[in-house]
């Protein structure tokens, strides 16, 4: 997913990989769109991460950023 997303080759659209907000990470993060973008892998539907992330986007929508989910399928085929 970065590869086309470094560089502006998303429309023009800059965004910052493993970007920092408060206390958390993002996974890809738009400063212009105020987006971000997480690749979750499977334990992000545990019900202990669900409760995790939702907090997480509690904080996030509070500095006006909007979160899009993907599960990262890539990631359980590499192991």
């Amino acid at each position: 997913m970065w590869s086309w997303r470094r560089n502006r080759r998303f429309n023009g659209w800059k965004f910052r990989r493993q970007h920092s907000v408060g206390p958390y990470y993002l996974d890809f993060f738009c400063e212009d769109a105020r987006l971000a973008i997480e690749l979750d892998e499977f334990g992000h539907f545990l019900p202990d991460k669900r409760a995790r992330d939702e907090e997480r986007e509690k904080f996030l929508s509070r500095l006006g950023i909007k979160v899009l989910r993907y599960p990262n399928t890539t990631a359980a085929k590499r192991r």
